[in-house]
């Protein structure tokens, strides 16, 4: 990632950071926010850090990631299926399969949502063990 933090010249400086943003129309509401233009963006530091924000807002990837599931931009998502790609999908594992099916029919986002709530429940049972001891 490092390499694409532009690294200066004789004339001008390094920079600390490289950023790149994209702007989604959203007039139809696709993205669950209520905003005509979403616009999503990185700012990766020198030092490994980085810096996810939403409409100007600094947010976390999983923000960022639970707005676009089911709209085929997730990292799953399959919003472009390029020349060679249904081969790739259609050999692919049947998990694998079903994974761009789900994308494709609006379930990730509550298949996600029921693993985080699971989580916490786990997490609530074991401090439930922990308080018993």
């Amino acid at each position: 990632m490092e390499d694409v933090i532009f690294l200066g010249t004789q004339s001008r400086k390094p920079t600390g950071f490289a950023k790149v943003s994209l702007v989604f129309d959203n007039k139809d509401r696709t993205v669950d926010l209520d905003s005509d233009e979403v616009v999503v963006a990185r700012k990766y530091y020198r030092n490994g850090d980085s810096e996810y924000i939403l409409n100007g807002k600094n947010v976390l990837l999983k923000d960022i990631s639970e707005i676009l599931m089911d709209t085929g931009l997730s990292r799953e998502g399959y919003a472009i299926v390029g020349q060679g790609k249904i081969d790739e999908i259609l050999s692919s594992k049947a998990s694998e399969r079903r994974q761009i099916f789900e994308e494709a029919a609006g379930i990730t986002k509550y298949k996600y949502r029921k693993k985080e709530a699971e989580k916490k429940l786990e997490l609530a049972e074991e401090n439930l063990i922990r308080l018993r001891d």
